[in-house]
C-alpha cells in the first residue's frame, strides 16, 4: 500500500530497506524529506501511522472488490 501511495525516486528504486518504508511513513506524516531536513520525530512518525491506519480499512475494500 505504501508503494502504490508514494512513489519512489529513480535513485531509491532498487533494493528497498527498512529506512526507506519509515520515511514513508514520516511522508504520510507530513514529512517533506528533502535532503537538508533533520530525521523525522515521534509527532510526525505518529502521524503518520494514524493515517495509514485510516487509509487501510478502504485500501481493504476495493482490493476485494476489485481484485
Amino acid at each position: 500500500m505504501l508503494n502504490r501511495m508514494i512513489k519512489d525516486t529513480k535513485r531509491s528504486r532498487s533494493a528497498l530497506p527498512l529506512s526507506r518504508y519509515l520515511e514513508k511513513i514520516a511522508q504520510l506524516g507530513a514529512y517533506l524529506a528533502r535532503s537538508s531536513d533533520p530525521a523525522p520525530g515521534n509527532t510526525i512518525m505518529w502521524r503518520g501511522m494514524r493515517r495509514l491506519a485510516d487509509m487501510q480499512p478502504g485500501f481493504n475494500l476495493v482490493s476485494e472488490r476489485y481484485g
